[in-house]
């Protein structure tokens, strides 16, 4: 039973307050908790994946190339041509002078020239003074040229040789060597090198 009073009139004999009604809640009644419908799982569904945002590649732009600055052309500038070398060293006179053998039976041999005169031939005469120089040749003089030295250089003077002396391929009756000179007579062929080290 539920009293609305506050105080009993009977037993106090004061005027009776009456009761208000409570504000608090009235206590939650426990009910089983019911339970959750069951959901079946939704069916997967397969989803494409987006296609990435296409990107259009950027135009190739030329670029032409700047052009070069233009530069006038330097003057022609003469220039007087070098002077040949010389075929003599600068020192003739102390200078080896030889003659190589380059055709015939004379191939490979080295006829140094020195002293003040020297006669060659197929079989020239002994004289006082002079170097004597066999060539065996059969188109050769017994006596056919003569080599004496001039200053600081070597003279060639041919001395009336049946088949004749060139020089170079030129048939001469004197001539003054030089580097690089060809002397021929008969079948045989020397080279006139000039230098320190021949």
């Amino acid at each position: 039973m539920r009293m609305n009073w506050l105080t009993c009139p009977k037993c106090t004999g004061e005027t009776p307050e009456r009761l208000e009604p409570s504000r608090e809640p009235e206590p939650a009644r426990h009910r089983a908790s019911e339970p959750a419908p069951s959901r079946e799982p939704e069916p997967a569904r397969y989803r494409a994946p987006e296609p990435a945002p296409s990107r259009e590649p950027e135009p190739v732009r030329y670029h032409a190339p700047e052009p070069a600055p233009l530069r006038e052309p330097e003057p022609v500038r003469y220039r007087a041509p070098e002077p040949a070398p010389s075929r003599e060293p600068e020192s003739a006179a102390a200078a080896r002078w030889v003659l190589v053998g380059i055709e015939g039976a004379v191939k490979g041999r080295r006829i140094e020239l020195a002293g003040e005169r020297i006669k060659l031939g197929k079989a020239p005469e002994a004289e006082d003074g002079a170097r004597i120089e066999v060539l065996d040749d059969p188109y050769m003089s017994r006596e056919h040229m003569v080599i004496e030295r001039r200053g600081g250089g070597w003279h060639l003077r041919d001395v009336g040789s049946r088949n004749g002396t060139a020089v170079n391929e030129e048939r001469v009756d004197e001539h003054t060597l030089q580097h690089g000179d060809v002397i021929r007579a008969g079948q045989l062929a020397l080279r006139v090198e000039v230098g320190s080290g021949v």
